[in-house]
């Protein structure tokens, strides 16, 4: 038996690990702040939390980000450059992470096929 509303799960465990995948490829650049814990609760409460809206934190949360990477490439060059193949790495495993879950967490809200949003069902009684 499946509970209601698992329609838009599977595009929303995707947009949760892939904050967790920013969260880990922050992690192997080295620790420079707040990020990867930031990245790991937004993907944590992604993937737990029974709100439908929920993948959409994860989808503002990575688009801001990812602005904010593409505005200060010099940061990443830096990193690429200098940091290794484990940085390098986290680079790409980071950037990928935030294009995923910025794509799934508007699948994951939008519906099946262009239909428009998933309805959201009614608690108590209905007409």
């Amino acid at each position: 038996m499946s509970a209601p509303g698992l329609k838009r799960r599977p595009m929303a465990v995707v947009a949760g690990c892939g904050m967790l995948a920013a969260s880990a490829g922050d992690s192997a650049q080295g620790y420079d702040g707040p990020g990867p814990f930031v990245f790991l609760a937004v993907g944590l409460a992604v993937l737990l939390a029974p709100w439908r809206p929920a993948p959409l934190l994860a989808t503002v949360t990575a688009a801001f980000f990812l602005t904010g990477a593409v505005a200060n490439t010099e940061d990443l060059t830096t990193t690429v450059d200098t940091g290794g193949l484990l940085a390098t790495v986290g680079v790409v495993l980071q950037l990928a992470g935030f294009v995923v879950a910025v794509v799934a967490g508007v699948l994951a809200v939008r519906g099946p096929r262009g239909e428009g949003p998933v309805p959201v069902p009614r608690s108590g009684p209905h007409p």
